[in-house]
């Protein structure tokens, strides 16, 4: 992306690794919460930079980083110019219920259990609030990914069809989670530069 002329921030928001266990099990059963406040600050320090347009700036993610991109433009949608969400889920309900079986404990741990925390799960997926978004959404998908499944994706598809609202779905037929081919991740990655020139140029 930089090559490309994008001026880039990779925030390491609470739950990623390098700072220690404590620091990556913020995000245990509070997605959507301390680090989307890491990327809401990224924003922020980007607007105040100078660098770059308060007024085009786009969010991308991949896995749960697709998670926090629809997160992004979800519960702040005035911030961002377009999206794109790489591998990532928006029902957490869903998505709990459907990662294989022998991954369900880890999971539950990690985001929740559908029931017990049914209320969190409600407020913290992002396809409840398709409505609110106002930018463009790349959403790419892989056909046989088992972590987050081809439905989480129809999933938004199908409600950003339902609202109106401007999207492009790249479905990815012989990939599962992440890129097994370097193929597709140019594929991917020339997709992306596209929609990002289209919307922010």
């Amino acid at each position: 992306m930089t090559n490309a002329g994008y001026i880039v921030i990779a925030p390491n928001f609470r739950g990623s690794t390098g700072y220690g266990k404590t620091f990556q099990k913020m995000i245990y059963k509070d997605w959507g919460g301390a680090e989307f406040k890491d990327v809401l600050g990224s924003a922020d320090y980007l607007k105040s930079s100078g660098y770059a347009d308060p007024e085009n700036i786009a969010v991308v993610g991949g896995s749960f980083g697709g998670f926090m991109c629809m997160t992004c433009i979800t519960k702040a949608p005035e911030l961002w110019k377009c999206a794109v969400d790489v591998f990532g889920p928006a029902n957490l309900f869903t998505f709990v219920n459907s990662v294989p079986e022998h991954w369900k404990k880890g999971i539950e741990d990690l985001v929740g259990n559908a029931e017990k925390d049914k209320e969190l799960l409600t407020e913290r997926s992002p396809i409840n609030f398709i409505d609110l978004i106002n930018c463009p959404l790349l959403i790419v998908q892989g056909k046989h990914d088992p972590r987050v499944v081809e439905a989480e994706s129809v999933q938004i598809v199908n409600k950003l069809k339902e609202k109106n609202k401007p999207y492009e779905y790249m479905l990815l037929d012989d990939e599962g989670h992440g890129f097994s081919k370097v193929s597709n991740q140019i594929k991917v990655f020339e997709a992306m530069i596209r929609f990002l020139d289209k919307y922010l140029r």
